[in-house]
């Protein structure tokens, strides 16, 4: 059983994805599922679902909901620990903890040089990603703080892709892919540098330096400061070329 929440919520079983039924059930088991094997209380899965207003029927509710997320991924799933439940899960049934393995095999032998084997386990980890944690589903604090982990993660696992890519020469790979990651994180300055030595690789010294440009206009234009010493380093290479 596959327990996906990189992206909108999904549980694929082997006759393909299980229905899982109507939102509050769906955020009972996304709680459930962001904690792996730790406990989440009552008390903590009341405030998932309805924040500071639980009604006076929240614990029998839960347990509803509780006994029909059994009904479907099996009892032994779900068990009751003293004062809320856990959810029985290896680290290859969840989507994160896949990605993450994937993510600290590449970005090692990125480190070691060995670009190929790197961007094979890299992007079969970026692979697991469909969108924003649990982009389906209410933002909650119960998942707020693994969201913007796992986001911040993304964008150094990106970073290794690139290395890896420009370490084999892959440079075409490079500009496109940046190009498109850059629209969505214009302010991502690593991206601009392996973009513009990509750019400089291919030899377009001109595009490389108008990268550096529209890098340092952005900058100035939502943050108030000049690209950092890294980005202005490469740009003087580049100009005394």
């Amino acid at each position: 059983m596959l327990f996906k929440i990189l992206g909108p919520l999904e549980v694929t079983g082997p006759e393909g994805d299980l229905a899982i039924g109507p939102p509050l059930r769906r955020m009972l088991l996304a709680a459930l599922i962001v904690e792996g094997e730790h406990l989440v209380t009552q008390e903590r899965l009341a405030d998932v679902l309805w924040g500071d207003d639980p009604p006076s029927t929240a614990t029998k509710n839960i347990q509803t909901h509780v006994f029909h997320l059994r009904a479907l991924l099996g009892r032994e799933r779900i068990e009751r620990r003293h004062t809320g439940y856990v959810l029985k899960i290896t680290p290859a049934e969840r989507d994160t903890d896949v990605f993450e393995q994937q993510v600290r095999q590449g970005r090692l032998l990125v480190g070691l040089g060995c670009y190929k084997d790197a961007r094979v386990a890299l992007r079969r980890g970026m692979a697991q990603w469909r969108g924003p944690l649990l982009a389906d589903l209410p933002s909650r604090a119960a998942w707020r703080g693994a969201a913007n982990r796992l986001e911040n993660q993304k964008l150094l696992v990106i970073e290794s892709l690139m290395e890896a890519e420009l370490g084999l020469g892959h440079y075409e790979t490079v500009v496109e892919e940046l190009s498109l990651h850059l629209e969505t994180y214009p302010l991502h300055e690593r991206f601009w540098t392996q973009r513009m030595i990509a750019l400089s690789r291919l030899g377009h010294r001109s595009s490389a330096l108008m990268a550096y440009e529209q890098a340092r206009q952005t900058m100035n234009q939502e943050l108030g400061v000049e690209p950092g010493p890294e980005l202005r380093d490469l740009h003087q290479k580049i100009l005394q070329s």
